[in-house]
């Protein structure tokens, strides 16, 4: 699995028309399934950016968590078009899914900015993070697991992961998925877009992963399947992992 990098530092950018201020730019930081990221606007004209590079073809979850002062998060493609958004305000974890096209790689930006209403010099306190993603569709690159665990993160309360697994006609599948939250919310799908299961909730195998979901299916057809997971009513992201055991 690859890590995306983020930038630490913060470009600050002035009102425009304003003068630059200077601002010291530390070593970009690694970031995986768990480092944060924070940061504090100064007012309604202040604005964050954070360096992201991209591999064609790579997915990422960009997650972001306000105070209820850092009201917009916009991700801006090489040249300044804004490619994906998302309003952060309140005290939800939301997040940014995007592919990146090839070419690549490419030096994305991630701006983050406060709406109007706020005074000037106002301290507006934000967290973000960057995640592997799974981002929807028949085209995703995650397999659900093997009889070992694998690890995976939601990026924030509206984060959605597909991940695929191919089955054999006639055998007997159990699907674990386990969280550090709630139960997350299971979806099985066959080839032609049925839903052919949902996760039962339940309880989780150890304390790091307390709650889970079980769905148990025996494939009519062999072929490639999809599980759809989401945070399961949470409003905020969270760590977990899945396993597919067969008999």
């Amino acid at each position: 699995m690859r890590f995306v990098t983020i930038a630490s530092a913060l470009a600050r950018l002035a009102a425009p028309g304003g003068p630059a201020r200077a601002q010291e730019v530390p070593a970009p930081l690694p970031v995986g399934l768990a480092g944060v990221t924070s940061g504090t606007l100064e007012g309604p004209s202040d604005t964050d950016l954070y360096g992201l590079r991209l591999a064609a073809g790579e997915v990422v979850a960009i997650g972001g968590l306000s105070d209820g002062g850092v009201d917009r998060m916009e991700l801006l493609a090489p040249g300044g078009a804004v490619v994906a958004s998302k309003d952060i305000s309140g005290d939800r974890q939301l997040a940014i899914e995007y592919r990146a096209p090839g070419p690549g790689p490419a030096a994305y930006l991630l701006r983050l900015s406060a709406g109007e209403g706020h005074q000037a010099g106002e301290a507006l306190g934000y967290s973000v993070w960057a995640r592997p993603d799974c981002l929807g569709g028949a085209g995703t690159g995650c397999e659900f697991g093997t009889p070992s665990w694998a690890a995976w993160s939601f990026a924030g309360a509206d984060d959605a992961d597909w991940l695929y697994a191919d089955l054999t006609a006639g055998r007997t599948y159990t699907f674990a998925a386990e969280s550090a939250c709630s139960p997350p919310e299971m979806r099985l799908y066959d080839g032609s877009g049925a839903v052919v299961g949902r996760g039962v909730p339940g309880l989780g195998t150890s304390p790091d992963f307390g709650s889970g979901a079980r769905l148990v299916h025996r494939p009519a057809r062999s072929g490639r399947y999809h599980v759809v997971l989401s945070p399961g009513g949470d409003d905020w992201g969270c760590d977990y992992r899945t396993r597919l055991t067969a008999r």
